[in-house]
């Protein structure tokens, strides 16, 4: 089973909760950006299958998909 992550960039303002989530409450530490910047992964497909999705519960602005496949 393959996660994918993607944002949209229309919803997205940039503020970077998504990022100091993953990088503090996640083991996986996926995301990087940061405030100002686009979150970015190193890859569409990634390692945490059992991701906690913390990045997606701190967008205020729903611009995190999260799917599984």
């Amino acid at each position: 089973m393959d996660t994918y992550w993607s944002v949209s960039y229309n919803k997205c303002i940039k503020c970077g909760r998504c990022v100091h989530a993953c990088q503090t409450k996640s083991r996986y530490k996926h995301l990087h950006g940061g405030r100002d910047k686009r979150p970015e992964t190193f890859s569409d497909v990634l390692g945490c299958h059992h991701c906690e999705k913390y990045c997606k519960d701190v967008c205020y602005y729903d611009a995190i998909k999260i799917e599984r496949w």
